[in-house]
Order: structure tokens, then sequence, then C-alpha cells
């Protein structure tokens, strides 16, 4: 307190001014509701501190007089080392690599090709499909406004009245590629 007492007087200098310093109460320095939150904290840490201290050392005791760490390490030892392990780990490999070469193989490949070639060539016939009843249903009338067949005032009719869908069930019309783009499968990991 001198120490303040005597920084105040050193540096806070105006005529008739006395310096006078008093020791305060925490409660009231902090104010009462932080100083009791902050008590309460301290506590509730220390308590939760201390319970996890007890409860593992009755895990280490309880570790300790049954060995469980120690059997549980022979075990997995034991389990690592055993024949079946290493038989198991060698099939699972040979499986591995047989199906890397299976997916490598020539007729897989093909096979991959072919579906990929029939998928585009579906695609193209759905596209053509779109088209021709796009071309159909929702064509532009001659002063292009996009009217289903009633001229511009937006009264036309639904199906228009002078398409004739009598050949749309026919598949034969619609014209499939011959080719398809080509298909590069994705590279295999090694």
């Amino acid at each position: 307190m001198s120490a303040l007492l005597a920084w105040l007087e050193i540096n806070i200098v105006a005529p008739g001014t006395t310096h006078e310093v008093f020791e305060v109460q925490e409660d009231f320095a902090l104010g009462l509701g932080e100083v009791t939150r902050s008590r309460a904290a301290e506590r509730a840490l220390t308590g939760a501190k201390e319970g996890m201290h007890a409860i593992n050392n009755a895990a280490q005791e309880v570790d300790t007089k049954l060995r469980i760490s120690e059997r549980a390490s022979a075990t997995a030892t034991a389990v690592k080392e055993s024949t079946a392990m290493r038989n198991t780990a060698a099939a699972l490999s040979r499986a591995g690599t047989s199906m890397k070469k299976a997916v490598e193989s020539e007729p897989v490949q093909s096979g991959v090709k072919k579906v990929s070639e029939m998928g585009a060539k579906l695609g193209e016939g759905f596209r053509s499909l779109s088209m021709t009843l796009s071309s159909k249903v929702g064509r532009k009338t001659e002063n292009g406004s996009g009217d289903l067949g009633g001229g511009g005032d937006g009264g036309g009719t639904f199906p228009p009245p002078d398409v004739d869908y009598s050949s749309t069930n026919n598949p034969s019309q619609y014209e499939v590629p011959d080719e398809a783009p080509e298909f590069v499968p994705p590279p295999v990991a090694k």
C-alpha cells in the first residue's frame, strides 16, 4: 500500500490534493457475485480432478491385481504370431491380388466397355426421343410465342389438334447412333 501511496503523490500532483489509500475487502473489489462464482468453479474443478485421480488409481489397482493389461498384451501377441492369423493374412492378400487381376482382365474390361457403349447409345436414344417430343409438343408458333397451338393469346388447347401422335409408339422411327464415344476405363490402383 505504501508503494501505491508514493506513486500517487509523485504522479498526481494538484494544489490542495492529499492522497489516502485504504485496504478493500475482496468481496467488494470484484463484486460479490463474481467472487462466489469463481470460488464455486474452483471447488468443482478441484473435486473433478480428485475424482478422476481416485478412479484412475482404483483402475490401476484392479489392473495390477488381475493382471488385465499383461494378459491382454500376451493375447494380442499370441494372435499376431499365430498360424491362423498368418494364413488368414496370406489368403486375404491372395484374394486381393486375384480380384485385381480379374478386374484388369480382358473379358471384364470388354464387358465394361460394352456396357458403357450401350449406356451411351441409350442416352442418345433418349435425347432423340426428347427432341422429337419437344418438337411436337413444345413447338413455337409463327409469332414465336411458344404457345401450344392456340395462337398468341395464351388460350391454346393441349394437345394441339393438328399434331399426329399415332407414330409416337413406334421405336423404329428413332435413330440410334452406330458409334458411341470411346470409353476409357479408370486406372486401377496397383
